[in-house]
Order: C-alpha cells, then sequence, then structure tokens
C-alpha cells in the first residue's frame, strides 16, 4: 500500500462517517486523523507517528496534541520549537491526483461549517498544516499535477487568510512550489477564477502585512508575521505565469502601481552595492513580471496609455493627460539604472541592472507599438535619455571602470536601440558621443573581438554592436550637420562640418577593411548588412574625402562577388548589400526607390572598374557558374535603376538574351524575361532620354515575347504581361507605325479571359498602362485607327469590370478611368462616343455599391475622370447622370465623414474600415473636385444642377469645418473642390442657401489660428493645410456678397481677433488676389450690425482700404489710358 493511500481510512469505524462519499470531519478529530495516517505503513514507506508536521525552513508551530485543552494551551502560549525538513517523496500522477482531491473535499466541508461556526478554529488549523506537510514533500514535474498543488495552496490560503501564522506558513510553501516550477520550467496553469482570486489574496495580504516586517523583527518569534519578500515574490511569479489571464486595468492600478512600484521605489532609495540575494530575486522577479505585462497589448495600453480617470499635468501651452503608472515606472527604473553607474562596486547588482533594463526597453517598445510618442508627453524623452546617458556610455564606450559582463552589454545595447526607435530626437547627443565626439576613439571596439577575454561570446555582442550602430547612423541629422547655411567655399573649415566628415571617413574605413582581400578580421555579423545599407543610402556624400571613402567601400563590395577566396558568407553579404542600396522598390508612401548617391557615383566616374564588374555580371549568368545566382539578383536590381547600365553595354546585354534564350527550358525563359522586365521598368521609371528613345529596344523586346508566348505556362504569361504594362508611348507608336500594334495588344486581351484570376488582373492593369501611355501623349493624333482600338479596349474592360473576381473587377475599373483620363488630359472627346462613355458612367456608378473596398475606390476615382468626359458630350442624358454622379458621390462623401467624426462609429468600425473611409473620403474629394470643374460653366437653374451642387458644396465644407479631426490629404482635397468651382456658379449657391458665408466663417477661424498660434506652424502638415487654406480663402471673397459678409459677423465664433487677423491678411495680398469689393462688403456688414458698433475703428479700416484700391484702380486706368493714346501718336508719327 503506497503513502498516499495510508492516509485514506480502511474499515467503518476508522474512517468515521460519510456524508455523500465525503470525510465527515466533525466526527475525526486530530489523533484519530494521525492514527488513520499511519495505520497500514509498512516497508520502506513506514514512519512514525510523532513525525513533523513542518520543517525548518517554515514558521514553527507546536506539536499536535492528544487532548484538546492542551492544543488550545500550545496554541496560545508556547513557543514552536525547529523539526528537520521532511524529505522531499518522488510520487505518482494518480496518487498525487486522488490525494488532492481529498483535501478539496476537506476545503469545501470547512467552508460550509466555518459559515455556521460548528467547527473550531484549532481542529481545521491542525487538519490542514498536516496536508501543507504533505503537500511540501510532493516532486513532480507534470504540469496538471504541478497545477493541481498550486491551486490546491492557494485555496488553503484563502481559507485560513485571517490566520497570519497560518498563512505564513502556506506562503513559503507557496514560494517553494513557484520557485520550482521557474527553475525547472514547469508551466502549470490555473483557470481564470484562480489566477485572479489568488493575486488579489496575496495583494491584500501584503498590503496588511508586509509593512510590520521590520517591526517585528526584534519581538518574539510567536508574534512574528508573513514574509513581505515572500508574498511580493508570490505575487511577481504569478502574474509572470497568469498575466493573460488577470484584468489589464485592476492589474496596472493594484499590483503595478500600488505593489510593485512602491517596493522598487524604496529599494532604490536604499540601494546599497549588494542586495541580498532574497531582494535581489524579489527584484527580478518583479522585473519578469512587469516584462511580461508590457508584451501584452491589453497590460500595456493600461499601464502606459492615458486613461480618462489620470490625473492632467500642466506641460507647457496645454494641458497633457498621462498615466501616473507610465510615470512612476520610468521615474524609478531611470534612478536604478542611474544609481548602479554611480555605484563603486557594481559588479554584484549585474542582475538588478539587467533586469531593469529589460524593463525599461519592454516599456518603450510598447510606447512605441501603441504609438504613444513624445508627442503625448514632450520632456519625457529628452528626460529619460538625459538620465541614461552617462550609464548608457559607460557601458557602451566601453570604459575600463565600467566592469560589465556580456548580459548587461547586450541588456544596454537592446535599451540604446528602443530609446532610438522611441525618441529619435532625443537621441542626437549619445549618437553623436558614440560616432563623432574625439573622430570615433571608441569604435573600432565594435568590430574589434579582442577587448573580450572569451572568444565563445564574441558573435551575439558585435551583432548588437553593429545593430546599434545602423539605428544610430539611421537616425542622426547628418544633411542638417552637412549642409549649413555658410558658403561652399567656407564650408570645409568650420569645425563641425570637418568633425562629422572626418568620423565618417573613419566609419567607411573601417567597414571597408572588413571586405579587403585579405582582411584582419571577417564580417560574421549577420547585422552588417543593414549597416552596409544604412550607411550607403543615408550618408549624404558631400566633399572628396567622403566620396573616395564611400566609392572605396561599394568597389570592395563588388570585388568580393567574384573573389574566389572570399567564403559563401562573406559574398552573400556583399551581394544582400549591393542589391538593397541599388534601390527598385516600393516605398512606404509608394514611391519607387532609386540607386544610392554612392552607387551613381561609382557607375559614373569609375568607367573601366563598373564596365568590368559589368561584363563578369553577363558571364556569371550565362556560364551558370556557382555565384551565377548573386550575380543575376545584383543585375536585376542595377537594371531596375539604372537602365543605362544595360544601354551603355547594349551588345553584351543582348547577347545575354539570346544565349539564354537558345537554352530552351521554362527556368531559363524566366531568366531572361525576369531581365528584360527589370529593364523595361527601369526604363520607365528611372530612364533617361538616351535609354527610354532607345530604337532597338521595341524589336529585340517582341522578339522574345514572341518566342516566349509559345509557351503556355502562368509564370511566363505573367511576365509577358508585366512587360506590356512597362512600355511607354514610344514604344507603343513604334508598333503602330509597324502595323503590329493590334498583334500585341490581341495578346493582352487574349489573357482577360483566362482561367487564372491572377493573367486576368494583370491583362486589365497592362491595359490600363497602355490606355494611359498610348492615348495619354497624343499618339491617337497620328493612328487613324485610334477610334476603333479605343471601342475595343473598353468593351474588353466593360466586360472585365462583372467579372466574379473582385481583383479583377477592380483592375479593370482602375483601367477604364486611366482611360477616361487621357482622353480627358488630351481633349480628345472623339475617341469615345457617347453611348460608350455613358455605359462607362452607369457601370461605375453601380460599382460604388460593390462589397470590396477596393473596388469601390477604384470606382470613386474612375467615375470622377469618367463624369468630366460625360459631361463635355452637352446632352440631356449627359446631364442627367452627372446629377446622379453628384448624389452618389456627396452620399458617399457623407458615410465617409461619418465614420471619421462619429464615436459610436469609431467604436464598432475597426482600424482598417476607419482606414479604407479616409481613402474613400478623400478620393471622393477629388472626384466632386472634377464634376463641379466641369459643370460650373454650364450650371444653371434651368438644368437644375444647382441643388446637387449646393448639397456637395455642404459637404465640402463640413471637411474644412472639422479640419482637426480628419485626415490631411481629406481636408486638402475637399479644399481644391472648392476651388475649382466658377464664380458665377458660387453666386447661384449663395443666393439660394447661405453656403459661402458658412465656408468663409471655416476659412476665417482657421486663418486665425494659424496666425495667431505660431508653433503651431511648426508642425509640416498644418503649414500646408494654411497655405491651401490662403487660395480657398481668395477664391471664396472673390465669389461673396454682402448677404455672405453679414453672415460671416452674425457667427459667435467671428470676433474681433479674428477680423482684425483678417484684415491683416488682406492687405498683404496683391491686388489681383483681394479687390476693392471684398473690402466693401464687410465694412458695410461691420457699419450696418449693431454687434460691431463698439469697435468703429475696424470699419473704418476696412472702409479707407476699399476706397483707396478704388482709386488706385481708377488712377491706374487713367495711366494706361495715357499710355495708349502715346501709342498712337507714335504710330501716326
Amino acid at each position: 500500500m503506497s503513502r498516499w493511500d495510508s492516509l485514506r481510512p480502511t474499515s467503518n469505524e476508522e474512517k468515521g462517517r460519510r456524508i455523500d462519499g465525503k470525510l465527515d470531519t466533525k466526527t475525526v478529530n486530530a489523533d484519530e486523523y494521525h492514527k488513520l495516517g499511519d495505520k497500514g505503513q509498512q516497508g520502506r514507506h513506514r514512519q512514525k507517528t510523532d513525525r513533523n508536521i513542518v520543517h525548518s525552513r517554515l514558521t514553527p508551530h507546536p506539536k499536535v496534541r492528544s487532548r484538546k485543552k492542551n492544543e488550545e494551551a500550545s496554541l496560545s502560549s508556547k513557543p514552536c520549537r525547529p523539526r528537520p525538513r521532511p524529505r522531499p517523496r518522488m510520487c505518482a500522477n494518480g496518487e498525487i491526483q486522488r490525494y488532492l482531491q481529498e483535501i478539496r473535499e476537506r476545503i469545501a466541508v470547512h467552508f460550509r461549517q466555518q459559515q455556521s461556526s460548528t467547527l473550531e478554529n484549532y481542529q481545521g488549523t491542525t487538519l490542514f498544516l498536516k496536508d501543507i506537510e504533505e503537500i511540501q514533500t510532493i516532486i513532480t514535474t507534470n504540469e496538471q499535477c504541478y497545477s493541481d498543488v498550486c491551486g490546491i495552496l492557494l485555496d488553503l490560503l484563502e481559507v485560513k487568510s485571517e490566520n497570519s501564522e497560518f498563512s505564513s506558513v502556506v506562503v513559503l510553501v507557496l514560494e517553494e512550489k513557484l520557485r520550482y516550477a521557474q527553475d525547472h520550467a514547469i508551466r502549470f496553469t490555473l483557470s481564470k477564477l484562480q489566477a485572479i482570486k489568488a493575486v488579489n489574496t496575496l495583494n491584500h495580504l501584503y498590503g496588511s502585512y508586509g509593512g510590520s516586517r521590520a517591526a517585528s523583527t526584534g519581538s518574539h518569534a510567536s508574534t512574528q508575521t508573513i514574509d513581505s519578500n515572500s508574498l511580493i515574490l508570490c505575487i511577481a511569479m504569478l502574474v509572470q505565469t497568469q498575466a493573460n489571464k488577470l484584468p489589464a486595468e485592476d492589474t496596472a492600478r493594484s499590483i503595478v502601481l500600488r505593489t510593485f512600484l512602491p517596493y522598487l521605489e524604496k529599494l532604490q532609495e536604499e540601494i546599497c552595492p549588494c542586495y541580498h540575494e532574497k531582494t535581489t530575486r524579489v527584484f527580478v522577479s518583479i522585473c519578469q513580471a512587469l516584462v511580461q505585462l508590457l508584451h501584452d497589448q491589453g497590460h500595456a495600453s493600461s499601464i502606459l496609455a492615458p486613461l480618462v480617470q489620470d490625473i492632467a499635468l500642466n506641460n507647457g501651452m496645454e494641458c497633457t493627460v498621462v498615466n501616473p503608472t507610465r510615470v512612476k515606472l520610468v521615474s524609478v527604473m531611470s534612478h536604478i539604472l542611474d544609481a548602479w553607474t554611480r555605484n563603486v562596486h557594481p559588479g554584484s547588482q549585474q542582475a538588478v541592472t539587467n533586469s531593469a533594463c529589460e524593463v525599461v526597453t519592454a516599456t518603450l517598445d510598447s510606447i512605441r507599438k501603441l504609438k504613444q510618442t513624445p508627442v503625448t508627453i514632450v520632456d519625457e524623452g529628452s528626460t529619460l535619455s538625459g538620465s541614461l546617458q552617462p550609464s548608457l556610455l559607460s557601458v557602451l564606450e566601453l570604459r575600463p571602470t565600467i566592469q560589465a559582463d556580456l548580459e548587461t552589454r547586450i541588456a544596454y545595447i537592446k535599451l540604446c536601440r528602443s530609446l532610438l526607435a522611441c525618441y529619435p530626437n532625443c537621441m542626437t547627443g549619445i549618437g553623436w558621443k558614440l560616432l563623432v565626439e574625439d573622430y570615433n576613439k571608441y569604435l573600432p571596439f565594435f568590430f574589434d573581438p579582442s577587448i573580450h577575454n572569451s572568444n565563445d561570446v564574441v558573435e551575439p555582442l558585435i551583432d548588437m554592436n553593429i545593430e546599434l550602430l545602423a539605428d544610430v547612423v539611421k537616425v542622426l541629422p547628418w544633411k542638417r550637420w552637412l549642409n549649413q547655411d555658410i558658403s561652399h567655399k567656407n564650408r570645409g573649415t568650420s569645425g563641425l562640418f570637418r568633425k562629422v566628415t572626418s568620423a565618417l571617413e573613419s566609419l567607411f574605413s573601417i567597414v571597408s577593411e572588413d571586405f579587403q582581400p585579405s582582411p584582419t578580421r571577417f564580417p560574421k555579423s549577420r547585422s552588417y548588412s543593414r549597416l552596409l545599407k544604412t550607411l550607403l543610402t543615408d550618408i549624404p556624400i558631400c566633399n572628396d574625402g567622403l566620396k573616395q571613402t564611400a566609392t572605396q567601400l561599394w568597389q570592395s563590395l563588388a570585388y568580393v562577388i567574384f573573389d574566389p577566396s572570399s567564403s559563401e558568407s562573406k559574398v552573400q553579404l556583399a551581394a544582400d548589400s549591393l542589391v538593397q542600396s541599388s534601390g527598385g522598390y516600393s516605398s512606404p508612401s509608394g514611391e519607387m526607390v532609386g540607386m544610392c548617391e554612392v552607387g551613381r557615383i561609382w557607375f559614373s566616374e569609375k568607367r573601366e572598374a563598373s564596365g568590368i564588374f559589368i561584363e563578369r555580371l553577363f558571364d556569371s549568368i550565362a556560364s551558370q557558374n556557382n555565384g551565377w545566382k548573386h550575380s543575376f539578383e545584383i543585375l536585376v536590381a542595377l537594371l531596375k535603376t539604372l537602365p543605362n547600365v544595360a544601354v551603355e553595354n547594349w551588345f553584351s546585354y543582348r547577347v545575354l538574351l539570346e544565349r539564354l534564350s537558345r537554352s530552351g527550358g521554362i527556368d531559363r525563359t524566366t531568366l531572361y524575361l525576369d531581365i528584360l522586365e527589370a529593364f523595361a521598368s527601369g526604363r520607365r521609371d528611372f530612364g533617361d532620354d538616351v535609354s527610354q528613345s532607345h530604337e532597338d529596344f521595341v524589336n529585340f523586346a517582341c522578339t522574345f515575347l514572341d518566342s516566349a508566348s509559345a509557351n503556355n505556362t502562368m509564370q511566363i504569361h505573367r511576365c509577358i504581361l508585366r512587360i506590356y504594362s512597362y512600355f511607354l508611348g514610344v514604344d507603343w507608336r513604334q508598333l503602330a507605325e509597324k502595323e503590329k500594334l493590334r498583334i500585341h495588344l490581341h495578346r493582352i486581351t487574349m489573357q482577360c479571359n483566362a482561367a487564372s484570376a491572377k493573367l486576368r488582373e494583370l491583362a486589365c492593369k497592362a491595359i490600363g498602362e497602355f490606355c494611359t501611355q498610348f492615348f495619354g501623349e497624343g499618339n491617337s493624333a497620328i493612328v487613324f485607327t485610334s477610334r476603333t482600338i479605343a471601342e475595343e479596349v473598353c468593351g474588353q474592360l466593360l466586360q472585365s469590370s462583372k467579372d466574379t473576381h473582385p481583383t479583377v473587377r477592380a483592375m479593370a475599373i482602375f483601367a477604364l478611368g486611366n482611360l477616361a483620363d487621357s482622353v480627358r488630359a488630351c481633349e480628345t472627346y472623339h475617341l469615345l462616343d457617347e453611348e460608350i462613355v455613358c455605359a462607362i458612367v452607369q457601370l461605375v456608378v453601380e460599382a460604388l455599391n460593390d462589397r470590396n473596398d477596393k473596388v469601390v475606390g477604384n470606382a470613386i476615382r474612375c467615375v470622377g475622370h469618367a463624369g468630366f468626359v460625360v459631361l463635355k458630350q452637352k446632352s440631356s442624358s449627359a446631364y442627367r447622370l452627372a446629377r446622379e454622379i453628384l448624389e452618389r458621390l456627396t452620399e458617399k462623401l457623407s458615410r465617409s465623414l461619418s465614420a471619421s467624426l462619429d464615436k459610436e462609429s469609431n467604436v464598432v468600425l475597426t482600424w482598417k474600415q476607419r482606414s479604407t473611409a479616409k481613402k474613400h473620403g478623400w478620393g471622393t474629394c477629388y472626384s466632386l473636385g472634377m464634376i463641379l470643374g466641369a459643370i460650373s460653366h454650364d450650371c444653371s437653374d434651368e438644368n437644375s444642377m444647382i441643388a446637387g451642387c449646393a448639397h456637395a458644396f455642404q459637404m465640402l465644407s463640413l471637411c474644412l469645418q472639422h479640419h482637426a479631426c480628419l485626415n490631411l490629404k481629406f481636408v486638402l482635397a475637399a479644399m481644391d473642390a472648392m476651388c475649382k468651382i466658377s464664380p458665377t456658379t458660387m453666386v447661384l449657391l449663395s443666393s439660394n442657401q447661405r453656403l459661402i458665408g458658412a465656408a468663409l466663417c471655416n476659412s476665417i477661424e482657421l486663418l486665425s489660428l494659424s496666425m495667431d498660434d505660431k508653433d503651431i506652424n511648426r508642425c509640416v502638415d498644418f503649414r500646408k493645410l494654411a497655405q491651401r487654406n490662403a487660395c480657398l480663402l481668395r477664391h471664396l471673397l472673390r465669389s461673396s456678397s454682402n448677404a455672405d459678409a453679414r453672415y460671416v459677423l452674425l457667427e459667435e465664433e467671428i470676433s474681433s481677433r479674428e477680423m482684425n487677423n483678417l484684415y491683416k491678411w488682406m492687405v498683404e495680398q496683391t491686388i489681383e488676389d483681394v479687390d476693392a469689393r471684398s473690402y466693401e462688403i464687410f465694412a458695410l456688414g461691420l457699419s450696418s450690425l449693431s454687434r460691431w458698433s463698439d469697435d468703429i475703428s475696424l470699419e473704418q479700416r476696412f472702409a479707407s482700404r476699399a476706397l483707396q484700391m478704388c482709386k488706385c484702380l481708377d488712377d491706374t486706368g487713367r495711366f494706361a489710358e495715357a499710355i495708349d493714346a502715346r501709342i498712337e501718336e507714335i504710330d501716326e508719327l
């Protein structure tokens, strides 16, 4: 019989009563319980009946006696004697679970009896102490069993939380189990309710007993309380393992703010050269718990993001809402790191320092992910970087006074990288000291492994060092330092200029040494490629020294590619650096990135070396040697941004493609098509007149395309369609002149009916690019079949616009928009008759209700171009379609405004839906501007478009009114749309509904804001908004009437301040921009309204300015008449 089975009753007399299968503890006293536990034990499981209840590490307790009276006396007065610790015992998982189930049953019975007060306190305590003793001896690595063990201990703690001595025993055992799980990586799990109750119970005990530990150290042992270090250690380990089950806001306020941070704050106040082992473990556990919370998005938001109930700090001009947990967390950790740097013997506290670095790093990463940048707290970045700068430099500059181990150095490097990512503008000082000051005297240590004693730890530190250097080079303001406001003649003598250029030359030279034929050290770091790309792309080349060292680095990389003595990793590193520095990819803003300045200089000035390099690339690809894949990647990257590389080596380039095409096979065909596509792409995006007007390109490109089109592989057809989409207008014109245009166009349109949706999409895209290039450059004027081609293309696109796949529909509508845009831009309206244009408009208007957002976005763009073209037909059906377009676009704009301004909609919509609504609103304003600009010349009361125009103008005016809540592009597009309406139409709008006055009022308020608040003008976006608002205000003033001026002057938002600012701005404008009538309408309004009767000076200024401008115009007119008369006299003579 096992030890655990012996604890269970074996007979009816011994087991007492059973109530529904559970032990009735009312009939079993302590003596009987021990007798039952000892009966049946045999062999090696035999134990003495007077075995210990607790071991020496636990709080001493009295022995259980046979009589109740003696037990009560011992519990109240007699001190406990220490006992030897029970030997741990390995047990089967099934036995453990059966025993734990019995304890659960007793706990449940105890809860019921405790409510009725039928169980005396000593008896329950004695029974559960016996259970705790047995639980302490359990050793298991089973996760489920360990979860049950910790769950039982937490239940026992909740049962007797009011008994401090009992709770002390439970807390110590729980600490032991949690530490064992942490040391042996046992991942136990608790339920959500268990985790919340456990953390709250421990936190309540810490609040009740944690502060009395110091006061009770000198008292008698019988009056001792719970160890606060054990309590907070248990809390930290539970939070670390069960963070995803705890409520975010409660944890941030009750655990982090009121428990963890005060404990850490007390430690940093009493910081000493060496912490106690237990204190160090507590500190590290708290930091690990904080890191775990900060890695969770919900907990990080509650700890760092501003909440409604947070206090407001008056920071400068405006009131900034901050999270007090965030402020205290950053302050405590920075003080701890600063104290470690100033410590005389910091070696013993490196574990504390590493943990503090991890917390600050996790905090900064979470702030960056939550987009809580320095805008929310202006001084946070500078304060934090300033307080951490001494410790960062002490470790990063490798000063001999700071003896930091590898883990500490890596922790500080991660911290510095997080600071650079979160507060780049505040890290200029640290970057200056690391890279520029004293010409990089510490820089060689970042690359040199000889400074370390152990070679097996060099690579991770070198990797981190190089990553840090790449970050520092990325954020430092090199252009501002090197492009000073002094003459080019004296720039070389500037101290700042010489320091920066010397430091950069030193950095380029150090890196170049690693790629020499026989380097003293080899670049093993995987981060080297990023550093090389940053150096080659982000450093401005402004003098001969920098040009020489930078081009030397590029030439060293090019040499490594074909150096037989270079290792594969070194060749791969050089190839990756050259490819990434060559550009040819799209930036986040959608623009194509070109070749870096160093590469352009090397190819233009080192003609001989670059020519040899290109020839070796061609030979490597053609011969398919060991390094041909690297050569292929480099050649494709170069052709995308430097197409002249192929033009200058045209014969070799053509020979390479011919050799690849003769080889046959899908792989070789794809290979030469990729090379041809790279040249076509670079020729369109970065080509000059020489490459774009190359006459031989179309001939040999079409030859290869004809050869490849015989292959029915989908991959080949994708390459062919992409190449066609890169053709220029001059290429299509040559094909038209040779009567080969229809052949290639038919090859494209055939793929619109392909089985693959991707092929159909690429075919529609190629047709769209064809429409832009062929119809958009006047080619239709020399090709008599242009109208037929346009109708054929339009018919195919109308069919593809009804495709079942959304990407095909979106690209077909995009191509229709390109066709309409080309017709509008070149005014070649004869290419499309009215019936086809109306069909396009009807289809696009229906597409505005498509379920796919991309289809809707392209439809919004297309309907503007097509609507402009249809209005040029000047027919009744055209005006009917125009009115429908206005209604649908205005409705779409109203929905976009609702999604952006309505708080309830923002809560319901996802971030992607809100982003889509913003893009659709921006595009809708642009299309509305095109439609309003087209109908302005023919708009009148008879064609009944004035109502649609008025509604559209009203919605555009709302965009200006809510400019602070909308995206900048949204507001700018709305302003442009209002500016495109003609003054005649504006007068008609103003006569019906005082729309001009409302728009004028919003524009004046924005003007006053830009003139009063000088700090807001520092923002680039607001400067763009103010400049565009000035254009809109001039347009509105030219169209305003007396009624519009009265409307403005009656608005409560318009005060004397706004009117004074308006007058100052109007005076600065020219006579052509602001005429005398604009002053006159405000002067009349000010004189007729009693609201402005107190400010007579304002009225007088507007009136006098109007008279002055009228007189100036009269004088100018008489002067012009005199000059004309004099000219006539001269002619007569």
